[in-house]
């Protein structure tokens, strides 16, 4: 038996989650096989045949899989999953629309956010916002389903030559369920949530949209990336795509500064991977200094500014 890793990509982009997911996938110390769609796919396809421990790149190479729309997705893994043990992918908006509908197909269950796994299918997973970590055993005779948590695996590094055999495959998804109109995304030259090695965040401390602006701009003085809280989204005081926690994006980042940030246990478990957290926050019995590595008790718009200020003095450019 074997394994399927399938891989996210956006704008002809590789997700940088998928090589963290390789990296549990040889964990389970079956022959691995990865499973790309797109539409003019050669180039993406090169770069994952370098991708150790891969034996064969099956590719499904067409305009239906373009945008990697749920339903298309759904049916192509369906119907490449005879002959698989496992099939996963990292957990995000790819997994958790496409795998659940292939899981309800084959008549099993679908394991989520998996941070620990072994080849005798004991699995490990966060559970009450990350408060308490349950470990179970797969045990159905079926496929075994499951989703990968990137932050909780180190990544691959990529050889040199290829690897892997790439295997065409002839498979159109006829499946309709919806239609794709467009992206709308927002092009900035700072790191993503999902990758950056520091991460400022702000939270209802901050107050105002302008002071979440100047934590923006000191990010671009810093090439963070710039999340918020879920409460400073709801306030409507920081746009979606920012939101880190257990409803929003996981992170680990090396350094992780919380601007004006409580500290709920759904935020925290969000950035609990991060190998170090500085908390800023003007109340020393906010509940976020409990798990900060570091902790100033101070005005977090202030420390902005300070920042700020002395980026310019220093000569940084923004």
């Amino acid at each position: 038996m074997r394994t399927l890793l399938v891989v996210e990509h956006f704008q002809q982009q590789l997700n940088a989650n998928g090589r963290h997911a390789l990296m549990a996938a040889q964990q389970l110390g079956q022959p691995i096989d990865i499973l790309l769609a797109a539409e003019d796919a050669k180039s993406m396809a090169q770069s994952l045949s370098c991708w150790p421990g891969v034996e064969r790149l099956l590719l499904a190479d067409h305009a239906v899989y373009a945008h990697q729309q749920a339903e298309a997705m759904a049916d192509l893994i369906l119907h490449c999953s005879q002959g698989y043990a496992n099939i996963l992918a990292a957990s995000g908006s790819m997994a958790k629309a496409c795998l659940p509908r292939v899981a309800a197909a084959l008549n099993t269950n679908m394991l989520s956010d998996v941070v620990a796994l072994n080849k005798d299918l004991y699995f490990e997973h966060p559970i009450y916002a990350g408060r308490f970590i349950e470990r179970c055993q797969w045990t159905g005779s079926g496929t075994c389903l499951l989703s990968v948590r990137a932050s909780s695996f180190e990544a691959v590094e990529a050889l040199d030559q290829p690897v892997a055999t790439i295997v065409p495959l002839d498979f159109v998804s006829q499946v309709k369920g919806s239609q794709f109109c467009q992206d709308l995304f927002e092009m900035v030259s700072r790191p993503s949530l999902d990758s950056a090695s520091v991460v400022l965040s702000g939270g209802r401390g901050l107050v105002t949209v302008d002071a979440f602006g100047r934590l923006e701009t000191l990010g671009n003085y810093l090439n963070a990336a710039v999340g918020a809280t879920r409460a400073a989204v709801d306030a409507g005081l920081a746009p979606n795509d920012w939101q880190v926690g257990q409803t929003g994006k996981i992170v680990s980042p090396d350094w992780y500064i919380a601007f004006g940030i409580s500290g709920a246990i759904q935020h925290i478990a969000g950035i609990k991977d991060s190998k170090k957290v500085v908390a800023i926050n003007h109340d020393p019995e906010a509940p976020i200094f409990s798990v900060a590595d570091y902790g100033l008790v101070a005005d977090a718009n202030d420390v902005i500014d300070q920042w700020i200020n002395y980026c310019k003095q220093a000569g940084v450019k923004a």
